[in-house]
């Protein structure tokens, strides 16, 4: 089964299949602005709520804006935090291999998810399909 496109917009894909949801994060991204990242993000966790998401994959590959300190703090403190309530429980970063992955880096013990980075699609829907305990 493929995924079903929700939104598609200049900055980015959301679809969905089965339950889990991922974000495509488009080249045009080097466009994007504080306001417009802030606005992404609400339409992002929107639909995760929405749909009651348990299981997420953002394709960091073509993500071509730089966060600042503010910005991270505020997904942090606000996104993170539905993320919780609503008890996402896996995440996976799809990155280019030679990406640093410290600047993605989420996990937090009070969390009920855990991240990982993975640098395929395919490599994530593995990951994110098997039980929670391994």
């Amino acid at each position: 089964m493929s995924y079903n496109t929700i939104i598609d917009t200049v900055y980015m894909t959301v679809s969905i299949k089965d339950e889990t949801i991922l974000l495509d994060r488009k080249d045009y991204t080097s466009h994007l602005n504080d306001d417009g990242f802030k606005s992404e993000a609400l339409t992002f966790i929107n639909i995760v709520q929405e749909k009651n998401i348990k299981k997420i994959i953002v394709d960091m590959r073509n993500f071509n804006y730089q966060l600042n300190n503010e910005l991270i703090a505020r997904r942090n403190t606000n996104i993170i935090d539905i993320y919780n309530k609503i008890w996402v429980d896996k995440f996976a970063f799809i990155i280019h291999q030679s990406e640093n992955t410290q600047s993605i880096k989420q996990d937090d013990a009070k969390n009920s998810f855990k991240t990982q980075t993975f640098i395929s699609i395919n490599d994530a829907e593995k990951r994110l399909t098997v039980n929670v305990q391994q």
